[in-house]
């Protein structure tokens, strides 16, 4: 009986050892290559509502407006990062920043490794007819 316990033990240890050397290196990290359905690195920071907007309207020159997390409080070179990528911020909160840039230069802000997550802006009343 304890053979078959140590035999069954062994090769769930050959198991578990073969699938971890077979794992690729760093598989949750954000760098390389973009992957197929990402459009550009930074995709996996947008909110659903920022994935709709850019999918909708990739080549608009509409402005669309963001709330963004930043990993730490700013700093004045990360704060022309983002003007230099078109974002025009209207308030900075500590890790917060509200402003807003164009459609189409969205994956330039999203690819700056200090920003943590992206959110688009949703409408809080309905448009009224004129």
């Amino acid at each position: 009986m304890k053979k078959i316990v140590l035999c069954i033990f062994a090769v769930i240890i050959a198991f578990s050892l073969n699938c971890y050397a077979s794992a690729p290196p760093n598989s949750n990290s954000n760098q390389g290559a973009v992957s197929r359905g990402q459009p550009f690195l930074g995709w996996n920071k947008l909110d659903l509502r920022a994935k709709k907007v850019y999918n909708k309207n990739q080549a608009s020159e509409d402005w669309v407006e963001l709330t963004i997390k930043v990993h730490d409080t700013l700093t004045p070179r990360q704060i022309k990062s983002m003007n230099k990528s078109g974002f025009q911020y209207a308030a900075i909160m500590n890790r917060i920043i509200t402003g807003k840039i164009k459609i189409v230069r969205i994956p330039e802000l999203a690819d700056l490794d200090f920003v943590e997550y992206v959110e688009a802006g949703a409408p809080l009343s309905p448009k009224k007819e004129k």
